[in-house]
């Protein structure tokens, strides 16, 4: 689940990000990610200030200690980054395990909207979604 409330927490970080996030992308005194998006390459490479519970899920991470290049541990120490097509393999993969996570996740609790780690990348849907989790509550205390 952390990686589904880091991602909201970061304004709609892609999976792709999540994944290739190295711990040498963090600022912790400017409190931001300086890293160029993965899937778009596109600038700004800082993303917007990260706010206390994305302070504290990297703090979680950080304390867990699983490997010391990625954040989230989703791929080993010594991955090649330009193997595109490696990558795009691993990420289908990575998408689908989170997403069924949060489909069991949303059925256990009665959340009527569609849950994705996609769903927090800005857009209209976004909001909805928002004001579901802040009313609610009830996804967080499921992680």
């Amino acid at each position: 689940m952390d990686y589904f409330f880091f991602s909201y927490y970061a304004c709609g970080m892609r999976l792709s990000d999540l994944m290739t996030l190295e711990w040498k992308h963090i600022d912790w005194d400017a409190r931001v990610i300086r890293i160029r998006q993965f899937k778009t390459k596109r600038f700004p490479d800082v993303l917007p200030p990260l706010c206390e519970p994305a302070i504290e899920i990297l703090r979680r991470w950080e304390k867990y200690g699983r490997n010391k290049r990625f954040v989230f541990d989703m791929l080993p120490e010594d991955y090649d980054l330009k193997d595109q097509n490696r990558l795009y393999m691993d990420r289908n993969s990575k998408d689908k395990t989170i997403n069924t996570s949060l489909k069991g996740a949303r059925l256990c609790l009665g959340i009527t909207p569609s849950l994705s780690i996609h769903c927090f990348i800005p857009s209209l849907h976004t909001v909805p979604i928002e004001t579901y989790i802040h009313q609610r509550g009830r996804l967080y205390q499921y992680a």
